[in-house]
């Protein structure tokens, strides 16, 4: 099987399952430092997972506006375009290693919170994606949190290891964001 994937990858819960799944395909990963309040613990997962796999780990610095929303109580809250950066970074470092497919650990919960989670924006972004000649996916969106956390049983991830908190205190998970709530349940 050709590796011709390069995953963005958060060091969260999905991203990381979707990794585990995917590890046969992928030619490398790519974490993403927007500016968001838990990029060393989200920088930290993803490094990690990717040194315990074998696949190669890139990080690039894109600060983005808005991201300081992430902060405090940020249940709710959302990054503008956050998604349709990122993904374009991806597009753009795929074609750079030649990889030929991005993948996107959005699950199908996170439809209902973020706009840029939902099938019509992923339609756009696959359109701009194949202009390039990269295809742009996301496996793991007709999934529920809970079929993601029994992909990753089934798959024998770390889950514990993952970092799924938007708003860190004092370098530990806050409890309260959305993240938080949904691992928590």
């Amino acid at each position: 099987m050709d590796k011709r994937v390069l995953i963005l990858l958060s060091g969260g819960v999905d991203s990381i399952t979707l990794g585990t799944f995917a590890k046969p395909r992928l030619l490398a990963a790519l974490f993403v430092d927007y500016g968001q309040p838990a990029a060393s613990q989200e920088g930290a997962a993803s490094a990690w997972w990717c040194k315990s796999h074998g696949v190669p780990w890139r990080s690039v610095h894109l600060p983005l506006m808005g991201a300081d929303v992430l902060s405090g109580d940020s249940v709710g809250r959302v990054v503008p375009g956050r998604n349709l950066a990122l993904i374009s970074v991806g597009i753009n470092v795929a074609l750079g290693i030649g990889a030929s497919e991005v993948f996107i650990g959005i699950n199908g919960e996170d439809t209902e919170h973020y706009p840029d989670c939902r099938t019509g924006f992923l339609e756009s972004v696959a359109e701009l994606g194949r202009m390039y000649g990269v295809e742009v996916r996301a496996p793991l969106m007709g999934m529920s949190k809970a079929e993601v956390l029994a992909l990753a049983g089934k798959y024998g991830v770390d889950v514990a290891k993952a970092w799924s908190c938007y708003s860190p205190i004092d370098g530990k998970p806050c409890g309260v964001c959305l993240p938080c709530t949904q691992r928590n349940r």
